[in-house]
């Protein structure tokens, strides 16, 4: 009997004492052995032992014996030979074959056998259960990991719940362990919120299946250039009035010319905008709106040096129009509030009574500019003369008191 050692050393000591029989004469071989890697091998006799199987070959009178442990065959020969050679009523040998074909993962061939173990003798019937909850075990084992891949590759969510559901509420939901039960759980709260994602994915789609195409895209109308340039000049000449008037040692006479001809400049920028088609108005809105808030900053500064001036009316007249222009100013509600509150310091609209809104400004040529003597304007420059419902008042110093005025009034 040759007994060769386990991986090459079967392979190799077979085919030697092969070649040794044939070369005796040939023979008729009886069963075929598979082996795992796929070889196979005709013998003359086979006996199952109880780890190992024994083969027997003939050659004219000669004869060769070689022991093959389980693990060198194939799963489903290895049972079918177990079946051949042993009785089909030994429950021992069922129960062994049992556990091979649990072994090399034949777990139905496996509960099969662990049931007809059983029946054959009852007295195994723990056997039985044990075997059979291994198998629910691994199932379960494999249905948990086939979830978790299905939900890493984003299978469909409709899927992964279903068997979610059938692990948690199937028949393998008894042989699940805690560790099991709670990653299914896990899992089947996965699937459940990937199932409402999709849900609420189909429904956008659906509804922004429905909305109609959006326009087409309008091209916006050619800029004139020649308007563009002839605006683009005025608005230049415009900063630099605004820049001139912003020096520090100006004074404000002058300060007060260069305001007022930037204020002309970008009110002829405006009207040359009117003026223009409503096709290039509309690609020059920017530039439109740009004038318009450019204005408005104007008439404010106006505004702030003709009240440090005393030029109260005109200096209501220039907060209007900013605020016509962009009304939601705060700084022209501040503008004017200043404007009120110094008016109110000047003695002649004291006497006059008249407030912001029932004083209307009208310039006249007759009227002239100078300091008052009295310190108590505050460096404020105030008209030296005003015109109230045709009376002309003068401001006048003698027979007063300290810190005082005396207002004269006079018809023209």
């Amino acid at each position: 009997m040759l007994t060769p050692g386990y991986h090459g050393g079967v392979r190799r000591t077979l085919l030697t004492a092969l070649l040794v029989l044939l070369s005796v004469g040939p023979a008729v071989a009886s069963e075929t052995i598979r082996l795992r890697g796929g070889d196979k091998l005709e013998v003359d006799a086979v006996e199952v032992l109880e780890d190992r199987i024994r083969i027997t070959l003939l050659r004219d009178g000669g004869t060769a014996r070689m022991d093959l442990p389980f693990a060198r065959l194939q799963g489903r020969g290895l049972l079918a030979l177990i079946d051949r050679h042993t009785s089909p009523e030994d429950a021992t040998w069922r129960l062994r074959s049992a556990r091979l074909a649990l072994e090399r993962g034949l777990r139905a061939e496996a509960a099969r056998r662990f049931r007809r173990a059983a029946k054959l003798d009852p007295a195994l019937a723990g056997e039985r259960d044990a075997g059979l909850a291994r198998i629910a075990a691994l199932e379960a084992t494999d249905g948990l990991d086939a979830l978790e891949r299905a939900l890493r590759r984003g299978d469909d969510p409709h899927a992964a719940m279903a068997l979610a559901g059938a692990l948690l509420d199937g028949p393998q939901a008894a042989s699940l362990t805690p560790a099991q039960r709670l990653r299914a759980e896990t899992l089947a709260r996965l699937a459940r919120a990937l199932f409402k994602r999709e849900q609420q994915r189909a429904a956008r789609a659906l509804i922004e299946a429905k909305k109609p195409a959006p326009p087409a895209p309008v091209e916006p109308p050619p800029v004139d250039e020649d308007l563009a340039s002839r605006l683009r000049a005025l608005e230049t000449k415009a900063d630099v009035a605004r820049e001139a008037a912003s020096q520090p040692k100006l004074s404000s006479t002058r300060a007060l010319r260069h305001l007022r001809k930037a204020a002309d400049l970008l009110r002829d920028a405006r009207r040359v905008l009117r003026s223009a088609p409503p096709a290039a108005r509309t690609a020059l809105v920017e530039t439109s709106e740009r004038l318009r808030l450019t204005l408005a900053a104007t008439y404010l500064e106006l505004a702030d040096l003709l009240r440090v001036l005393g030029r109260f009316n005109e200096a209501r007249a220039h907060v209007r129009a900013a605020l016509i222009l962009d009304p939601g100013n705060e700084r022209a509600w501040t503008q004017r509030e200043l404007i009120e509150r110094d008016a109110r310091r000047d003695p002649a609209f004291e006497s006059s009574g008249l407030g912001f809104e029932s004083f209307t400004y009208s310039p006249s040529p007759f009227f002239g500019f100078r300091r008052y003597p009295r310190p108590y304007v505050r460096g404020y420059r105030p008209l030296g003369s005003h015109s109230v419902f045709g009376i002309r008042l003068r401001l006048g110093s003698s027979g007063t008191k300290r810190g005082t005025r005396r207002v004269v009034g006079t018809r023209r």
